[in-house]
């Protein structure tokens, strides 16, 4: 019988031979694999890959925010950034991952919650230390002697053809099998580490990144957990290594540079209420109220922090939400005009709790203070229903 083509990629895999590593342990600047090898099966499934996910909806394409990111990779890896090809997917996660051809994914939610750009130099740094050794071919080679193999073979495959829904059950499944083994982690942790000091960021940022996730991670409702968590586990071993490889360090970092990250600062501020809309929108609701404070003591706007909060109280729904919601929505209208759509979401919450008088009155306050906002219409449908 004849094989269909989307599945030949991953049989040469199980054929191919072994893999070629540099003397370093670290591939080299340019690096290709030899045709006849096991990593050449693998590139050709990610060539491929990254030849949908190029064309997909899912994909950041904004210019600034990717010249940006990609002006950063080089810093982390200067030797390598022109072997990379970087996309930015839209995905609320925290999640980055690196494929062995040297396509990075970066996902917005990992932009949302890096609270400075050594932050999110860390995450770059881990990241391209897996694919400068080679980790995931690595693992790919364990791999191919047990069941894992049908494991890659399913997520592998699973997308092709099935358009945008099946793309993105993809990459999430692609960042699933990148759970690395604790000796490769550790590795990362060190080489990333490495590449994070000599481009000049704050290397006692890298532990308190991993304090912020290992803080989500704790509050978090899902056992399941984010792909990020189940292959880089937050633990607090590799915080408290962190802080021991940060010792020493502290004097060319003891005064602050203002300057520096003031483009991912801006790009940030400029995007965050997107990206927070896609965070609630996944519905790990305990989670996204630890990045809102996290976002908070950071320096975000509170009224426009509180804003957010009252929507996952909001949209959860729990015993008492409802009230907490009108709490923060409260904070949140302490300036005029409020953030958002504060007041119109207050009258929503009215409205559910059959306060008429309270629920016209904040839906006429909302437009009052966005008279021109695209929602008018259907909030004087509002007001004309509750008059009934």
């Amino acid at each position: 019988m004849r094989l269909a083509k989307k599945f030949l990629p991953i049989v040469a895999l199980g054929l191919a031979g072994c893999l070629s590593t540099a003397e370093d342990g670290q591939i080299k600047p340019g690096h290709r694999p030899d045709l006849n090898s096991t990593e050449a099966g693998l590139w050709m499934v990610m060539d491929r890959f990254e030849r949908r996910l190029a064309n997909s909806e899912l994909v950041d394409r904004d210019p600034e925010l990717n010249a940006y990111l990609n002006n950063l990779l080089c810093k982390v890896m200067p030797a390598h950034c022109q072997d990379i090809k970087l996309f930015v997917i839209k995905n609320p996660h925290f999640n980055a991952s690196m494929a062995p051809n040297g396509s990075m994914h970066i996902w917005t939610g990992l932009l949302l919650r890096a609270q400075n750009e050594a932050q999110l130099a860390t995450v770059l740094g881990h990241e391209a230390a897996h694919y400068l050794n080679q980790h995931s071919l690595k693992k790919w080679e364990t791999a191919k002697a047990t069941t894992d193999f049908l494991s890659f073979f399913s997520i592998a495959t699973a997308g092709f053809g099935v358009g945008i829904v099946g793309l993105a059950a993809q990459i999430g499944g692609l960042g699933s099998i990148q759970s690395y083994s604790r000796d490769m982690e550790h590795e990362a942790d060190k080489v990333g580490f490495d590449l994070l000091y000599h481009a000049g960021f704050d290397p006692r940022e890298a532990a308190k990144l991993w304090e912020q996730v290992k803080a989500e991670k704790e509050a978090s409702d899902d056992d399941t957990g984010s792909v990020f968590w189940s292959s880089h586990p937050p633990t607090e071993e590799r915080i408290v290594k962190l802080k021991s490889m940060s010792r020493g360090k502290e004097t060319k970092f003891s005064v602050s540079n203002t300057t520096q990250g003031s483009t991912f600062k801006r790009l940030r501020f400029s995007r965050w209420h997107d990206w927070a809309d896609e965070l609630i929108s996944s519905r790990r609701m305990a989670e996204s109220l630890i990045v809102f404070d996290q976002l908070k003591e950071n320096g975000f706007d509170p009224h426009e922090v509180s804003y957010f909060k009252g929507e996952v109280y909001r949209r959860r729904g729990d015993d008492g939400d409802l009230a907490l919601a009108l709490e923060s929505y409260k904070e949140a209208a302490q300036i005029t005009p409020a953030p958002l759509k504060t007041y119109k979401k207050m009258g929503l919450v009215y409205q559910r709790q059959q306060k008429t008088a309270e629920a016209i009155s904040h839906y006429e306050t909302y437009l009052e203070q966005n008279p021109n906002a695209g929602d008018t219409a259907i909030v004087h449908t509002y007001i004309h229903q509750l008059r009934k």
